[in-house]
């Protein structure tokens, strides 16, 4: 089930989108570069990602000022103003309560900064693909050529960035990826919020930082890279920090369960069940990060609108699927425009080979996927 979207004022009266979903010990996402908490969830990678979280956390996530759901007209950020949305929010969502961060990638020097401020009020912290100090993500030059570049033409700086983050990722995901920054911030706030990705530093306050730590980073993260993950757990005596294969940046791209298994062993002390993956495991089943399907007589890859669409008829089995649901849910439309509906069921019916009849056409309707034999 989509969370439901809740508002909360900040210290400065800004408008700020947040969700909370899950049950559990409460467990922080600090804001990190462009979200939108609604529309990010429609990505199945993502929502499963976050439901995973959500079956052992009560997990609190958040558009930052400028971005997503929350207010677009809004002053200049800093990161004492970013540590003090991270309150703010805390304080809303969470009360008196103590609660753990999983900080994602400019998230991280917000997190440690506001541990270093609040040690009664934070537990754990885990961190993936974090660093210390902007400075080390990349030279100068680079820093400026970004910024540059999404100040100047957004869509081409959007689709620079996402394949950046994405760099093993298909052409569809890549442009999904580029369209969604663009629906979620301004070319002006995204240049503004990179800037201040490049300049946070959090070096001053990690000596203050008394909560258990933990870091994890990919070998081949291009957005973050590896050595700014090894000087920050560097900083930490003792702090554990686990280095997995991948190049994607966003956690929850790739193998999501390598970070998911330690990260919540972590912060619960309890043995990680794995990822569920699978839907009507009787007829078929998804490996959700590989956007593969697992046939009783084998597996198939398919691409992001098939996984998208197999995936939306598989949760909703024995009824019928409009193409207008369709339409919606895959391609983030109404409109057809074309025949890319027919298309793309006979692709799907090729690809479940001896399983195809189990994706029905109900004329003048739409079609039905049966689960069971």
């Amino acid at each position: 089930m989509r969370p439901a979207v809740r508002y909360l004022q900040d210290a400065t009266g800004n408008s700020i989108a947040y969700t909370v979903h899950g049950q559990g010990p409460n467990l922080v996402l600090p804001a990190w570069w462009i979200s939108h908490v609604e529309k990010d969830w429609d990505h199945p990678s993502y929502r499963s990602f976050l439901e995973a979280l959500g079956s052992h956390f009560r997990v609190v996530r958040y558009d930052r000022p400028g971005v997503g759901l929350s207010d677009r007209e809004v002053a200049s950020q800093t990161m004492d103003s970013e540590v003090r949305l991270l309150a703010d929010v805390i304080e809303t969502t969470v009360g008196k309560a103590k609660t753990s961060l999983f900080a994602f990638s400019c998230g991280c020097p917000v997190a440690l900064a506001y541990a270093a401020g609040h040690s009664n009020r934070v537990e754990k912290i885990c961190v993936y693909g974090g660093y210390l100090d902007g400075a080390d993500i990349a030279a100068p030059d680079i820093r400026a050529a970004m910024v540059g570049l999404v100040r100047a033409h957004w869509g081409a700086g959007s689709r620079a960035l996402a394949d950046v983050f994405l760099p093993d990722q298909s052409r569809e995901e890549i442009d999904a990826a580029s369209r969604q920054q663009r629906d979620s911030a301004t070319a002006e706030t995204a240049a503004a919020l990179l800037e201040l990705t490049y300049e946070m530093d959090a070096s001053a306050v990690t000596s203050s930082v008394t909560s258990d730590l933990l870091i994890i980073h990919r070998t081949g993260d291009r957005a973050i890279p590896l050595n700014a993950g090894r000087k920050l757990a560097s900083i930490f005596s003792g702090v554990a920090f686990v280095v997995l294969d991948g190049r994607a940046h966003p956690p929850w791209v790739g193998d999501s369960d390598s970070i998911l298994k330690p990260a919540v062993e972590f912060l619960t002390g309890q043995s990680y069940p794995g990822l569920q993956s699978t839907k009507n495991s009787d007829v078929s089943f998804f490996d959700v990060d590989t956007r593969t399907l697992v046939l009783p007589d084998g597996k198939v890859s398919l691409t992001a609108l098939e996984f998208g669409a197999i995936q939306y008829f598989v949760e909703n089995p024995g009824r019928v699927v409009t193409r207008t649901e369709l339409l919606e849910h895959v391609w983030k439309t109404p409109f057809a425009g074309s025949n890319k509906v027919d298309v793309l069921i006979r692709a799907l019916r090729k690809k479940l080979g001896t399983h195809a009849t189990r994706l029905e056409t109900v004329s003048g309707h739409g079609y039905m996927f049966r689960g069971d034999s």
